[in-house]
This record gives structure tokens, C-alpha cells and sequence, in this order.
């Protein structure tokens, strides 16, 4: 259906550079093509659409809710989670934490979360139906909805614009996540558990950086700053000492907690090729 769409609508140069098709929604720029116009073309080949809806006035878009706030457009969940499942076992809590992260791109601490329920849950079980029995798993479920239920993560900047992105890497014993941050605002985050057999903390940073690096490139950024979060260490190259300095002056902790530890700049070429080195490294000062 969204091919038969797509090419209904390059039909019109105009109406194909204005519109964004997905599955049921249209997604109209009005500064390209009016709206009554790309209806109008639609109708003109037999696919009929509902009147068209201002998204700024709050509306459904691709399942999220959709509104204008501050000259800006932002998202949220749209529908409610539902309780947590009286029963619990593996097949319920996959189904729940589905239905709390979902397609959202921004999910913040609850994508962690629910990751790691999900693994601690098939660690419980050896089937999809048996019950859960530990006492902390089962509270955990409950811990989590209590603390959506105050302040949900699900939430996030409508329309972005712009090449030049900020990127926020860490890695734990736990997990690695990145989130992406344009003009001020995270636009999309994702996390990763680490296996049980994972390497050493540095590798898991150097892997957050690679995601999070393929994270920007899908939004088709040209320039990336990163920041990596060291716990109130900062990257910085480390100073040559003589052999007689060992041991001698005070470990000096740099600041600031977070620090920017290099920079990337897209150089493809059409063939999707480097031109050159893909990163320009640059330490703080």
C-alpha cells in the first residue's frame, strides 16, 4: 500500500517533495504544497483520505500524540500502558515492557529498564508460561509503572532540522546508551545490555561511540560532537612523565563530569565512500 502511495504522490514534483507517506498518515508541509491540493491529487487517482488535521492544533500521528508548544512541535505517548500483569511470566512481562517502549524513539531510563527485566525474567524461567517466583523480580515490575506513572520518559521534539548533532555516549557493567541531541533537544536515545561475558569498560565505551555514531548517521548528520561520561574524569590525552616524577605530585581529577572527547564529520562521497579520515579527534582543554 505505502508503494502504491508513494507513487500516486511523485506523480506531482510539488506534492512529492511536500509529503512524507507511512502506512496510514500523510504528512503535509504546507510552506511546499497545500494540503486541499495533495487530496485533491489523491481523489484525482481513487484513493480517498479524512480531512486533513493541523498537527500544531494536537493530533494522532503514527501512534503518538502529537501537538504545538512554544513555536515547536512535541510528541508523547499517546495510549495508556495498562496495570501490570497480576500473573507473571515471561510472556507477560515481554507483552508489557512491548507496550512500554514500543516504537518511541525517545524512552530514556525506561528502555534500560525494561531491557533488563525482560532478561532477568527468561533468567527465572525455562518456558514462556511458567510463573514467575522470585519475590525482588516480581516487585519490579510495580517499581518501574510507580515511577513511569510520576515522571514518563516517553516524550520528545516533533520536527527536527539541521546537520550538526551532539552525542551522548556512557557504558556500565550493565549497559552502553547513547542519545542523540539536536538544537537542545534528545530526539532519539537507544540502550544495549552488555552480555555477562563482557569485555573491559573501555571497549563497552568505544562501543556506545560506534552505535551512537550509526545512531546519527540514520538522521543524516554531517557533523557529530561526542561526549562520554567518565564520572568526573575527563578524556584527556595523559602527560609523559620521567621516570625519577613516578609517584610523585598529587592525581589531579579534571573536570567537568561530561566532557567532549572528539568530533565527526561526514566526508562520503556519492559513491558512500570516505573522502579522508572519517573523525577529527580534539581533547578538551
Amino acid at each position: 500500500m505505502k508503494g502504491v502511495l508513494n507513487c500516486v504522490l511523485a506523480r506531482d514534483e510539488d506534492i512529492r517533495r511536500g509529503t512524507s507517506a507511512y502506512l496510514d498518515d500523510i504528512l503535509v508541509n504546507e510552506d511546499v504544497v497545500k494540503a486541499s491540493r495533495v487530496e485533491e491529487h489523491l481523489a484525482r487517482y481513487g484513493l480517498l483520505c479524512k480531512p486533513s488535521e493541523r498537527v500544531s492544533d494536537g493530533t494522532r500521528v503514527l501512534g503518538l500524540r502529537v501537538w504545538g508548544e512554544r513555536d515547536r512541535l512535541v510528541w508523547r505517548r499517546d495510549t495508556k500502558v495498562g496495570d501490570v500483569p497480576q500473573r507473571l511470566s515471561r510472556r507477560s512481562v515481554f507483552s508489557y515492557c512491548g507496550r512500554l517502549t514500543g516504537h518511541f524513539p525517545v524512552c530514556g531510563w525506561l528502555r534500560v529498564a525494561a531491557a533488563f527485566l525482560k532478561r532477568a525474567v527468561t533468567a527465572a524461567t525455562s518456558s514462556w508460561d511458567e510463573a514467575v517466583e522470585s519475590s525482588w523480580l516480581k516487585t519490579f515490575p510495580g517499581e518501574i509503572a510507580a515511577r513511569m506513572s510520576k515522571e514518563d520518559p516517553v516524550r520528545g521534539t516533533w520536527n527536527v532540522s539541521g546537520e550538526r548533532a551532539r552525542l551522548w555516549v556512557d557504558a556500565s557493567a550493565l549497559a552502553i546508551g547513547a542519545a542523540l541531541e539536536v538544537d537542545g533537544s534528545i530526539v532519539e536515545d537507544a540502550a544495549w545490555l552488555r552480555p555477562n561475558d563482557a569485555c573491559h569498560i573501555n571497549m563497552a565505551e568505544v562501543d556506545a561511540a560506534i552505535k551512537g555514531l550509526n545512531l546519527a548517521l540514520s538522521w543524516n548528520m554531517k557533523t557529530v560532537e561526542f561526549w562520554v561520561h567518565r564520572g568526573g574524569r575527563c578524556l584527556a590525552a595523559p602527560r609523559r612523565r620521567m621516570p625519577h616524577q613516578y609517584g610523585k605530585g598529587r592525581r589531579r581529577h579534571q573536570k567537568p563530569e561530561c566532557c567532549p572527547v572528539m568530533e565527526y564529520e561526514d566526508r562520503r562521497t556519492n559513491d558512500g565512500f570516505f573522502d579522508g579520515l572519517p573523525m577529527d579527534i580534539k581533547w578538551p582543554l
